[in-house]
């Protein structure tokens, strides 16, 4: 698939986004330099969820990052991923919307406590990656040799490497597992 391009407002759209945004409904308004903060965890619907459903659908995950991108009072994301009960291809297309978000100049971060390959997948997409100080992180088939570890988002720490390059990390930086 194509990389999503981001397109900001024209001066019209935005005159009219800040026009509707007057007469939103009491529950639609937040202040400006909000942040928007949301759980990724097991399974995600392909079909639109109903009002009180829990958790998210693939539709509303998209559309909402798609709005907070040209949003003017959205200031960025912080999203908490947990394992995630999903194929490869929610996980590349959740990705190309977090670069999406990307694009439009804003902060994004991902928080994980436990991840493994798709929840490190998709949290590569993210401009900052936070692992929590006893999480662990599962990397069991990704090759260390590419630039996965030197493009300096990824902030981790060894704790203990296995014989079979398993390693828990936690809280620092790491620029190499080489020596594991």
């Amino acid at each position: 698939l194509p990389p999503l391009q981001f397109q900001p407002l024209s001066d019209g759209e935005r005159g009219w986004a800040n026009f509707k945004l007057l007469f939103a409904l009491p529950w639609r308004r937040f202040k400006k330099d909000a942040v928007l903060t949301f759980k990724l965890e097991g399974e995600i619907s392909d079909q639109l969820q109903g009002r009180f459903s829990p958790g998210f659908s693939m539709p509303q995950l998209t559309d909402a990052l798609e709005k907070a991108a040209v949003d003017p009072r959205v200031k960025g994301i912080a999203v908490e991923i947990n394992p995630l009960a999903i194929g490869w291809a929610k996980v590349q297309e959740l990705r190309r919307y977090v670069k999406l978000f990307r694009d439009s100049g804003k902060f994004s971060i991902a928080y994980m406590k436990t991840a493994g390959e798709k929840e490190y997948y998709l949290a590569s997409a993210f401009q900052e990656v936070v692992v929590a100080p006893t999480g662990n992180v599962r990397l069991a088939g990704f090759s260390v040799a590419g630039g996965v570890w030197q493009c300096g988002r990824l902030v981790l720490a060894v704790l203990q490497c296995g014989r079979r390059m398993s390693c828990r990390v936690a809280g620092g930086r790491l620029s190499s597992l080489a020596g594991c």
